[in-house]
């Protein structure tokens, strides 16, 4: 498909990707996410084992304004392009919308650096666009996973093998959390998966970060890590099994206006 005329394979692309966005999304395997049991809740180790860490890239700049406002599709190639030390299996680009009658940026970021790309929408569609956040990756996606919960918390995202000491399946959600009843919502739509092998790295609105992390870590029974600041609307969180550990949120040191972070994922033993 990416090999037609640049603006008319674009635009097909990016259709199909936001259609797969929707058309995939399903309900989760336990409507019901209280009442986690934390006594078996493997203890994180000080010795990391770099066989076992994974990165996940995140461009955002914690805010509701489209990226690209700020952004060239030139300068983000860049940055992806010259990352140093372990790359990252999935790089996500938040409030990469979807508009109408134009060439989406995420189709051709993906045909440059040669990645699969992926549309995760994150709330309702408007006249003019879709919100979304844009997924990039190397590595084969065994499946599309998500869902649209109680009309208002979206949640997708893609299933990968990772490359670790012993490989595993990862699903990597993404998703933008703006009112509190949303994360219940999402989080039984596909509570199966995350308790399994869900990673969820999204952004939550500043006043929430909080309660939000609350949430998972003492109802879901999952970990949750938080980075922003209080210059923000959002706050990014990283959310994660216990069998995971979020050992790290960094911002590269050539950041400059890009708002990225690099997140560092330990699969315990």
């Amino acid at each position: 498909m990416l090999k037609r005329s640049i603006h008319f394979g674009v635009t097909i692309s990016v259709l199909s990707l936001a259609l797969l966005s929707c058309s995939k999304m399903k309900g989760g395997d336990n409507p019901d996410s209280s009442g986690n049991d934390h006594s078996n809740e493997p203890q994180v180790p000080s010795t990391i084992v770099e066989e076992n860490v994974f990165k996940v890239d995140f461009l955002t700049d914690l805010g509701e304004n489209p990226y690209m406002e700020g952004h060239t599709v030139e300068e983000i190639q860049h940055f992806i392009q010259h990352t140093q030390g372990k790359k990252a299996v999935v790089t996500m680009i938040d409030c990469l919308n979807f508009e109408v009658g134009k060439v989406q940026p995420l189709v051709k970021l993906a045909k440059n650096l040669s990645c699969q790309p992926f549309f995760a929408q994150t709330s309702r569609t408007t006249s003019d666009h879709i919100p979304g956040t844009g997924i990039l990756t190397v590595y084969p996606v065994a499946d599309y996973d998500g869902a649209v919960a109680d009309d208002e918390g979206f949640i997708s995202g893609c299933e990968i093998r990772i490359p670790l000491k012993q490989p595993q399946e990862v699903t990597f959600y993404t998703t933008k959390i703006r009112k509190s009843e949303q994360a219940s919502a999402i989080v039984k739509s596909v509570n199966g998966r995350i308790h399994a092998h869900g990673v969820i790295v999204g952004t939550v609105a500043k006043g929430l970060a909080d309660d939000l992390k609350q949430y998972f870590e003492t109802k879901v029974g999952c970990r949750c890590e938080l980075a922003g600041s209080s210059s923000t609307e959002y706050d990014l969180f990283v959310a994660t099994p216990l069998e995971y550990v979020c050992r790290k949120i960094g911002v590269r040191a050539d950041a400059g206006k890009t708002g990225h972070f690099c997140i560092s994922i330990e699969k315990l033993i």
